[in-house]
């Protein structure tokens, strides 16, 4: 089992745990990407570094439910969230 450590410039605090080795070579693949230089970090906006840990979280969730097969509907959700 491996582990990576990333430091931030903020005070944010999150563990992932990762079960499959190709969504491990796949997050992997997307920090080199994203880390292979300062420079192109630097010019990203807040909303499109958001928009890049909001990917990377819908990723997980959507592994998640193929793993367990639990899901909700549009309609459940609708009505959790009062818009029906």
């Amino acid at each position: 089992m491996g582990q990576i450590v990333i430091d931030i410039p903020n005070k944010a605090s999150r563990r992932y745990k990762v079960e499959k080795a190709a969504d491990a070579r796949k997050l992997l693949g997307i920090l080199d990407d994203l880390l292979s230089g300062e420079e192109p970090l630097r010019s990203l906006t807040k909303q499109q570094l958001q928009d890049l840990r909001d990917g990377i979280e819908s990723e997980r969730i959507l592994n998640e439910w193929r793993q367990t097969g639990n899901s909700v509907s549009v309609e459940e959700l609708r009505k959790e969230l009062g818009l029906s």
